[in-house]
């Protein structure tokens, strides 16, 4: 009897001191789908309709949750109450258990491909904030346009081009490249700091104009390269920080407390912001991309939030958005 009170007392003491088991991978993705399906629309049209199927990868075979239609080489495992999915699993280990993505592995339709948090990412906010970035890529994945889009990067029928979005070599280590874009990224930090609205929405213009200039220096893969990844992976990187700050910021919320989303959202901003102010091209490499493609969001939403209602009109590139800026800054 002793002993079963000393382990009561030291695992009452154990959680007291933050050791607390963390959130099984079932209640974060039930976490993460309730996020989008909540407040996805507040955010893009449709966000919250479109489908969360996700390939979960584990030690040992892979569970693939709320597809929506019945996937070949699966055997159907039951109801899961949790996420209020359907569940389908496979013994065979078709991917690193480390990764995290979204592609279509296994039907027509985009497939968040992710490791158990144990596997892929130890912390849980953070392996739900990605789950929350591949999720937007199903969106984005899952308009009409996307693929005949992507094809048309390769506007010259260039092979070199053709696989643009996986393979190609942007200059990482090129000083110019680095300075270039350095220089836009000052300025995009400044105008996120400003404290003073209207003289943000200013600078917010200045940049609007600089843009293509700066941007114009670049090669043209270069630039092609990265205006996509700025709107397919900065974006995303957006997204997982402004879903966060709905879901911290709404007082009628049912969301569980398995994630502190206040002190995620924060963070996914102070490292945005550290990322543009105190590291180069050269040390980011892509994911530099992701900086400065959500911090470019964020100064779209300053100047006019409708222009998320056009992402699709002007698609794989961010230039577009500013260009309107600057004509109506000339004005």
């Amino acid at each position: 009897m002793r002993l079963l009170w000393l382990f009561v007392c030291l695992t009452v003491l154990l959680a007291g001191a933050g050791f607390a088991q963390s959130p099984r991978t079932e209640e974060l993705l039930a976490l993460g789908r309730e996020v989008g399906n909540r407040y996805g629309n507040h955010l893009w049209p449709r966000l919250s309709q479109t489908p969360f199927p996700v390939l979960l990868l584990e030690k040992a075979g892979e569970r693939l949750f709320c597809p929506p239609i019945r996937p070949e080489g699966f055997n159907f495992i039951g109801h899961d109450i949790v996420t209020d999915c359907q569940v389908y699993h496979r013994t065979d280990n078709h991917f690193a258990r480390e990764t995290q993505a979204t592609f279509f592995p296994v039907g027509p339709f985009p497939v968040v491909v992710m490791g158990v948090p144990e596997l892929s990412e130890n912390n849980p906010a953070a392996w739900t904030a990605t789950l929350l970035h591949e999720h937007f890529h199903q969106h984005q994945m899952s308009w009409s346009g996307y693929r005949e889009a992507v094809r048309a990067l390769d506007h010259d029928n260039d092979s070199a081009k053709a696989n643009l979005i996986v393979s190609y070599q942007f200059a990482y280590d090129d000083a110019k490249t680095g300075n270039l874009l350095a220089l836009l990224a000052h300025y995009l930090t400044a105008i996120l700091r400003e404290p003073d609205r209207a003289i943000a929405i200013e600078m917010a213009g200045a940049y609007a104009r600089l843009r293509p200039f700066v941007l114009a220096q670049l090669a043209p893969e270069q630039r092609l390269y990265f205006e996509f990844q700025l709107w397919q992976e900065g974006v995303a990187r957006y997204t997982e920080m402004a879903l966060s700050e709905f879901a911290a910021s709404d007082t009628t919320s049912v969301i569980g407390n398995e994630i502190d989303f206040a002190a995620l959202a924060a963070n996914l901003r102070k490292d945005m912001m550290q990322s543009l102010a105190n590291s180069s091209l050269s040390q980011q490499r892509h994911a530099y991309f992701y900086s400065f493609g959500a911090a470019e969001a964020l100064v779209l939403d300053l100047v006019n939030s409708n222009w998320r209602q056009r992402y699709f009109e002007s698609p794989l590139e961010m230039a577009g958005y500013f260009a309107a800026i600057a004509d109506t800054a000339r004005r």
